[in-house]
């Protein structure tokens, strides 16, 4: 992971930190993903240590976040999910997320035990898990074929990059069909400006394309596209041809979205322009692909290595039968407004509002 700095070390108190933050920075393979099961369950604990020690110093407001429990879903949900296509069948790590969980409440009654009869504990999170995408939507192929993406003066590119596009897809079919996953990492490295390569941007990067799909989000359910005003007659006739084109396309029986929203109807704030053009969410099986050349839609190739999934909905639990929590407001944007309230702080640049409601501290 890395040497971990603490910005003040008079604040941690003499107390040792943990080993590992827990994060994302290697990806297990097969043969080695019970080791990383047991391993993450050790920097967890550590990291439990740390957090009660420091706890019982800082008892007026602490905040403490584990990032393995992220990590454990990623990486373990084929092993643990039958109805995952890539499923291996029954064996030791069948409940390894169950067990991982029982681990994290017992963690968390640690905590509890700590704490006043009046005190308040919040456990939350900032998105759900479940199942990655299995498939994934070449948008850039799909605007490609309607004329909306187009490279330079040009109506194709170089012969010599639509080959390297179509032995990528090649390679990466072929690794996924033998199960070569754990290998994939490996190869990109030997692979010169493989970043590019992944997003299509050997392709696409500097165009005067009118339309292409947005990088923002990864590989999942939800995306944007970005338009190119510059290029475009009519800005707002663009969008609309756009989101409608995008409608019609069908998956597996369905439509492929589940709605397409211009970014203004998301959010509006000083930030709107860092936004993609369009926002959308697809069906949950599909993820946004950056392939040409491959046709419209293909097996998601990295399924197998990471088969876990962020999803919109997380988690939000307190401690205390007197707090009132209103559902409606309970999102992310209003978490700050919310801790602010306990402590009587108003603060008018906060933007939100406290989702607490009936409390009485």
């Amino acid at each position: 992971d890395g040497e971990i700095e603490v910005s003040n070390p008079d604040i941690i108190c003499g107390i040792s930190v943990p080993k590992s933050i827990g994060g994302i920075v290697d990806l297990p393979s097969k043969k080695n993903i019970q080791k990383f099961f047991l391993s993450t369950i050790e920097d967890t604990q550590d990291q439990a240590r740390f957090g009660l020690k420091m706890l019982k110093k800082n008892s007026r407001l602490f905040f403490q976040t584990f990032l393995t429990t992220d990590r454990i879903q990623h990486h373990l949900w084929r092993y643990t999910d039958p109805t995952d296509p890539t499923y291996p069948g029954k064996g030791v790590m069948d409940s390894s997320i169950q067990e991982f969980f029982s681990k994290i409440d017992n963690i968390i009654g640690q905590f509890n035990d700590l704490l006043e009869s009046d005190d308040l504990l919040v456990i939350m999170s900032d998105h759900g898990h479940g199942m990655r995408c299995t498939h994934t939507l070449n948008l850039n192929d799909f605007f490609r074929k309607e004329g909306l993406l187009y490279f330079g003066e040009k109506s194709s590119p170089k012969f010599s990059k639509i080959l390297i596009e179509k032995l990528k897809n090649s390679v990466l079919a072929f690794m996924r069909r033998n199960e070569l996953e754990d290998y994939m990492h490996i190869v990109a490295k030997f692979v010169p400006n493989a970043k590019s390569l992944k997003k299509g941007e050997h392709l696409t990067k500097g165009s005067k394309t009118l339309v292409k799909a947005s990088s923002f989000a990864g590989v999942n359910p939800f995306g944007g596209v970005d338009i190119n005003r510059e290029n475009a007659e009519n800005y707002e006739l663009l969008r609309d041809d756009v989101v409608n084109k995008l409608l019609s396309i069908q998956f597996q029986g369905e439509s492929a979205f589940k709605w397409i929203k211009r970014r203004e109807e998301i959010y509006n704030g000083a930030n709107l322009e860092k936004y993609p053009d369009l926002l959308f969410e697809m069906n949950p099986k599909l993820g946004t692909g950056m392939s040409m050349y491959s046709g419209l839609f293909s097996k998601n190739p990295t399924h197998g290595k990471v088969s876990g999934g962020h999803k919109q909905n997380g988690v939000f639990i307190t401690n205390r039968s007197d707090c009132g929590v209103d559902s409606n407001s309970c999102i992310m944007e209003n978490f700050y407004a919310s801790i602010l309230s306990q402590f009587n702080i108003k603060d008018k640049e906060t933007k939100g509002e406290s989702f607490f409601y009936n409390f009485k501290k």
